[in-house]
């Protein structure tokens, strides 16, 4: 059986990228959605994030924080999986997306890169280990010039590492340190 992936915002920098790597997955790609630009030739573009899922076995979707609710939920009523890579979600958003995972299989990660993951451990690790009264934690990104979300999920996912690695959450600390 051959999966048929669907990309919300195909016409997008992640989706384009996404477009060229399904078929050479060995997937189809079923088709995707697009706000704005045009879909990579040849692409099936669907009305919305609702008739994606039907022609999809799995989602994926790497479009902006601002429509991961309505996705996840969309998803989560069709019963097709969700791949969600947006990142700068807010913790509503966030629970959104955790009350759709009740439903569906759902991967999200503010990050997909191995490395990037395995440093959010090891600053967690680190932040338990030196005591906050004695060391202050600074994040600084950088990206390219089409980058939407600032800060980007990655730099809030360190945050929250960060956090966690403190006992406190991203949120809580930023009362205490404001």
């Amino acid at each position: 059986m051959t999966i048929r992936i669907g990309i919300a915002g195909i016409a997008g920098r992640m989706g384009r990228l996404l477009a060229e790597e399904v078929p050479a997955a060995g997937a189809i790609l079923a088709g995707g959605t697009c706000r704005s630009g045009a879909a990579p030739a040849g692409v099936p573009v669907l009305a919305d994030m609702e008739a994606l899922c039907a022609a999809s076995d799995v989602v994926i979707d790497f479009t902006h924080a601002a429509a991961a609710r309505a996705h996840a939920a969309a998803a989560a009523a069709s019963g097709t999986p969700y791949v969600l890579g947006s990142s700068g979600l807010s913790a509503e958003e966030e629970a959104a997306v955790t009350d759709a995972a009740k439903r569906i299989p759902i991967v999200y990660a503010a990050n997909f890169a191995p490395g990037v993951n395995l440093f959010l451990a090891i600053a967690e690790r680190m932040a338990a280990a030196l005591p906050p009264a004695q060391y202050d934690a600074e994040i600084v990104e950088m990206h390219h010039r089409q980058k939407v979300d600032a800060p980007s999920g990655t730099a809030v996912a360190l945050g929250r590492a960060v956090a966690a690695g403190r006992g406190t959450t991203l949120e809580d600390a930023g009362r205490e340190s404001g």
